[in-house]
């Protein structure tokens, strides 16, 4: 039997804004943010194979955040704190993109969530700067910048099947937090913003869109600061 493998390749883009305003409402830190990196990494949950079903969202989003807090670690620079404010936006954009089915900053579908600013001040109007990164893979367990692979129905459950033959398996959330965050690094843009220190604050949120062969996810990460309160 002759079996023609399909390509799939992730996607990313970055957008650094600079925003001025007044007044707004503070709120920072919630559940797995709370935690230091290492012990919210060492989390036995984020060995838990995936299950599109019943995805963690707030564990996966909090693996993104701590991710992030880590690179700055590593580069000396001071850890951002998780802002829920800025979760609801990003939230709103991943939620929208896989809703719409599209991949970009600009939602076009929406005058009053088009722009990132847009979309960020909606939930808090104080910030003094904000940025914003968004990217999109596919859940299934891979090494490499593509997956190749095939699609066989059994017993009505798809399985897919990579070019060795083996049948590949959805990631673990650890495993597929490193391998999204690993995509933002590789980009010197993304990775501009996420080391950035006119930012500290970030919220993460993704969503899933499911396709005909595969779950694709999409995740944003919004970054602010605030203005101080005189």
């Amino acid at each position: 039997m002759n079996i023609n493998f399909k390509t799939l390749s992730s996607t990313f883009t970055f957008l650094i804004l600079g925003c001025f305003a007044t007044q707004g409402q503070n709120a920072i830190g919630k559940d797995y943010t709370n935690q230091k990196i290492d012990e919210f990494l060492s989390d036995f949950e984020l060995k838990l194979t995936i299950k599109p079903d019943s995805f963690h969202f707030d564990l996966f989003h909090a693996a993104l955040f701590h991710l992030s807090n880590n690179e700055r670690r590593k580069d000396k620079k001071k850890q951002l704190l998780y802002f829920t404010d800025l979760e609801k936006s990003a939230k709103l954009h991943s939620t929208e993109m896989s809703e719409h089915h599209f991949f970009s900053h600009t939602n076009s579908n929406s005058k009053k969530y088009k722009t990132p600013a847009k979309r960020m001040f909606t939930f808090n109007d104080n910030y003094r700067a904000v940025g914003e990164n968004i990217v999109s893979n596919n859940l299934i367990e891979y090494s490499g910048k593509t997956l190749e692979y095939s699609i066989q129905q059994i017993n009505e459950e798809t399985i897919y099947i990579g070019e060795n033959g083996k049948v590949l398996d959805y990631s673990t959330y650890i495993n597929l937090a490193k391998r999204l965050t690993k995509q933002w690094m590789d980009s010197p843009p993304h990775k501009k913003n996420i080391l950035s220190e006119n930012y500290t604050l970030l919220g993460c949120a993704c969503a899933l869109e499911k396709h005909n062969e595969f779950i694709e996810i999409k995740c944003t990460q919004n970054f602010g600061d605030l203005f101080q309160e005189e």
